[in-house]
């Protein structure tokens, strides 16, 4: 295809006349220029999916930890069960959902990455990202010396949330009011690109939610995807969380062994074993219950 392009790039070039002949060398890029823009998109994509994959394991571990200290509330959230439990068994959407939004993601990245390098490199486009580049060169200057002037007004003029020169303070609120006004696109700009390159690299991840859980039209969520990754986490914690495993291996010690095992002796020792050793978890458990009582009384 880059070698038709090339091809059909000469042909032009050379039947056309002197002033169509060198719009169509500058509007028509050339293989180097192809070549060199989806090499870089190809290396940006394999270097975002490299990083989309090693997230995955320690995203997947720090949410189980999460549900089973706490953290993110599960049988407290009045919402659990609607969002987890009704429908666990939409798991299997989680293969082809990572896989996909996966692909996805190195897309856009690609795509992101080589049009980046493509555009100052075109002929055609040369020129203007120049002017850009200097222009965004002049916006983080004056940006860099804004922020030195608001923090050294900051520690004259201000305390936490009170204005130990009031006056002084009003005046450089509007002076610094005014500076934002000329700053304003240059922000509304960067807060565009920062979007942008979010999304595309939230697309390829389903362990954790991009926008916030209230984000929604009525019923409808936009980001479900993560949802049914913790149904899977759910389903397996069901089965392998290390508290029914000790349960279930107390259970059978007990049958096996009878009245030999979990006495009355065996019992204190444990008492004293926990408080002495691991304090924290008899605390964690009357903070538990103290905010359990308190949510049955309101």
């Amino acid at each position: 295809m880059v070698d038709t392009v090339e091809q059909w790039r000469a042909d032009i070039v050379d039947d056309s006349k002197s002033s169509a002949s060198d719009f169509a060398s500058k509007a028509i890029p050339k293989k180097s220029d192809v070549i060199l823009s989806s090499i870089v998109g190809i290396s940006v994509s394999m270097v975002v999916a490299i990083a989309l994959i090693l997230l995955q394991i320690p995203s997947t571990v720090s949410t189980v930890l999460k549900y089973r200290t706490g953290v993110m509330p599960t049988l407290h959230d009045p919402f659990f069960t609607a969002k987890y439990r009704k429908n666990a068994d939409l798991m299997f959407y989680n293969v082809a959902n990572q896989l996909y939004a996966l692909l996805g993601s190195m897309f856009l990245f690609w795509l992101l990455g080589g049009l980046a390098v493509f555009i100052y490199i075109w002929e055609l486009t040369r020129d203007g990202m120049k002017a850009l580049t200097a222009l965004c060169i002049g916006l983080v200057i004056t940006i860099l010396l804004k922020m030195v002037v608001v923090a050294e007004f900051r520690k004259r003029y201000n305390q936490a949330f009170l204005r130990t020169n009031p006056a002084a303070a009003n005046v450089v609120a509007l002076l610094m009011e005014s500076w934002q006004l000329g700053l304003g696109a240059g922000v509304a700009l960067s807060r565009f690109a920062i979007f942008l390159f979010a999304a595309a690299f939230w697309l390829g991840r389903i362990d954790q939610v991009f926008l916030a859980e209230n984000v929604r039209i009525g019923t409808y969520a936009f980001d479900f995807l993560p949802f049914h990754f913790r149904k899977e986490l759910f389903v397996h914690e069901a089965h392998t969380h290390p508290y029914i495993d000790r349960l279930g291996s107390m259970y059978l010690m007990k049958l096996k062994y009878g009245d030999a095992f979990i006495n009355d002796a065996g019992s204190a020792w444990r008492r004293l074993f926990v408080n002495v050793l691991v304090p924290w978890t008899a605390k964690m458990r009357m903070q538990r219950r103290s905010i359990s009582e308190g949510d049955e009384e309101d």
